[in-house]
């Protein structure tokens, strides 16, 4: 869920205009049905903007701000029937041997009496260092709970709990049993599945068919160290996409390199208008961010599209 609010200083009126669709919306206990598009080249998503109007306490302090609450909206295909597991609930008697047990450990809440073990340490060790000192001090981490003094609050309150909830023979100490082999010894963590080598011929008709996807993580990495492709990183759409800018045209192997795709600038002018950055291939995209001088925040696919889309798009 995302919070909205206005921001004056890039979109003038904004706060104008968001003040009196928020006092509106909360009068009439309704919502805005919206189209919203968080990034440039994403799809749109029907969200609801629910209106949060401001609280704040007896001291004139801020609880929650004023805004709304971005809610996306799922689409027709989304809703499906949910068989949720029945589980088991708890009687009124375990229900009132854990009010006990709440009640016993109740104390009076302060913050200043709880110090940042961290930060007390951190002064701990310069005070040490100034003075001189063999050793810094021991500090009491006061963060941790009192095992004893909870100990001597509830008593026997905890194995009665505990005899109500669990059954006689329950032994929390005692490991799971170990999962036992098959018949013919096969299986398990220490037998390994055999690997799945692809020839030339099968992997350029999985990049022509642009059947790569199908293909596991594993198997992509292994055939691109097999045919000496390399990898900008390991997500699946890296390997493929560094497979298919290998062999996509007939490249060869480690020693057969695939040449340059350089476009023109209206060419990539052109495929910012019509959206199609996204059949660009990742070196294709990163090859025309430096030859346009187009600095980026990362190597993904879509940071390549939205750096080139915002230089190039106006």
């Amino acid at each position: 869920m995302v919070f909205l609010y206005p921001e004056e200083d890039e979109v003038k009126g904004s706060a104008c205009l968001f003040t009196a669709l928020l006092k509106k919306c909360s009068e009439r206990n309704v919502f805005a049905l919206c189209r919203c598009i968080s990034r440039r080249n994403y799809p749109p998503r029907f969200v609801a903007l629910v209106p949060q109007t401001e609280e704040v306490d007896e001291a004139n302090v801020q609880i929650s701000p004023a805004g709304f609450n971005v809610i996306y909206l799922p689409f027709a295909d989304d809703f499906r029937t949910l068989d949720p597991p029945r589980c088991p609930y708890a009687s009124q008697m375990q229900v009132n041997k854990m009010k006990e047990i709440i009640s016993k450990l109740r104390f009076k809440y302060r913050s200043d009496a709880f110090e940042n073990p961290v930060l007390q340490k951190h002064y701990r060790n310069l005070e040490a260092l100034a003075l001189d000192m063999v050793a810094p001090e021991e500090i009491e981490d006061l963060i941790m709970p009192k095992v004893e003094q909870i100990d001597q609050r509830l008593g026997p309150l905890v194995q009665e709990f505990k005899d109500l909830v669990y059954p006689e023979d329950y032994n929390p100490d005692t490991k799971p049993a170990a999962k036992r082999k098959t018949a013919d010894g096969g299986g398990g963590a220490s037998e390994k599945k055999p690997k799945v080598e692809l020839t030339e011929e099968e992997l350029r008709a999985h990049v022509q068919n642009g059947t790569l996807g199908k293909l596991t993580v594993p198997v992509l990495k292994d055939a691109c160290k097999q045919f000496g492709v390399r990898t900008t990183g390991t997500k699946k759409q890296e390997l493929m996409d560094a497979l298919t800018s290998r062999l996509a045209d007939g490249g060869g192997g480690a020693s057969e390199k695939k040449p340059k795709v350089e476009l023109t600038e209206e060419e990539l002018r052109a495929h910012v208008q019509n959206g199609t950055l996204g059949k660009l291939t990742v070196p294709v995209l990163k090859d025309a961010c430096k030859q346009f001088g187009v600095r980026t925040t990362g190597t993904k696919k879509q940071e390549l599209m939205d750096a080139l889309t915002s230089r190039l798009g106006s």
